[in-house]
C-alpha cells in the first residue's frame, strides 16, 4: 500500500466527513482548521474565553442591560429554534463552521474588539471553546462562556441550584427545552 502524505490524509478525511455529515467539504475543512487553532492555542497556552458557572451566568444576564455586553448563541439554527436566552444574537450562517465574529456583527479587531464584552453559549461547551479562542485571537479581551453549555445550565436549573422559578416562566422553559436531548 502506498503511503499517504499528511495533506492527502487530511483531504481524504475531510471528504469522508463531508459525505457523512452532508456538509460541503469547504465547511468541513474550515471547521477542522478552527479545531486545529484551538488545539494550538491550548498547546501554546493562548487563552480561550473564561468559563462562567450557571449561577454567575444568570447574574451576568440580569446585569447586561447596564452594559454593552453581547450575548451570542453559537449553536446551529435548529437549536436556536428550540429555545434561547432573551436577547441572544443568532448568527447569519446556518452552521457553526460558517461562524466568524463578523457573522454576529462584532468588531473585526482593534480597541473596539478589546472593549466589547461577549458572553456566549452552546449546547455542551465545545463550540464555545473553539469560537472563544477565535475571538481571543482577534483581540477580544472580555470573552465569557457558559460552563458546560446550555445542557449544564438546564441541569443546574432542574436541580434547583439557580433558585426558584415559576414553571410557567418562559426563560426557564426555553432553557429546559434547549437542554433536553433531541428526539
Amino acid at each position: 500500500a502506498k503511503k499517504m502524505t499528511s495533506n492527502q490524509l487530511r483531504d481524504r478525511l475531510t471528504a469522508a466527513a463531508a459525505d457523512a455529515s452532508g456538509l460541503k467539504p469547504a465547511l468541513v475543512e474550515k471547521w477542522v482548521a478552527t479545531a486545529r487553532e484551538v488545539a494550538l492555542a491550548k498547546k501554546t497556552k493562548r487563552v480561550t474565553g473564561e468559563d462562567v458557572a450557571p449561577e454567575e451566568w444568570q447574574r451576568m444576564l440580569a446585569e447586561r442591560n447596564t452594559s454593552n455586553v453581547r450575548v451570542l448563541d453559537v449553536r446551529n439554527g435548529y437549536e436556536w429554534d428550540v429555545g434561547r436566552f432573551d436577547g441572544a444574537e443568532r448568527p447569519e450562517g446556518d452552521t457553526f463552521a460558517e461562524f466568524e465574529p463578523e457573522t454576529f456583527g462584532l468588531p473585526s479587531g482593534g480597541a473596539e474588539a478589546a472593549e466589547t464584552p461577549v458572553m456566549m453559549y452552546c449546547t455542551g461547551g465545545i463550540r464555545c471553546e473553539i469560537f472563544s479562542a477565535k475571538l481571543k485571537q482577534r483581540g477580544f479581551k472580555k470573552v465569557y462562556k457558559l460552563q458546560g453549555g446550555i445542557q449544564h445550565y438546564g441541569n443546574a436549573l432542574a436541580a434547583g441550584a439557580l433558585g426558584t422559578a415559576a414553571p410557567d416562566d418562559a426563560a426557564v422553559a426555553d432553557a429546559a427545552d434547549a437542554a433536553a436531548p433531541a428526539a
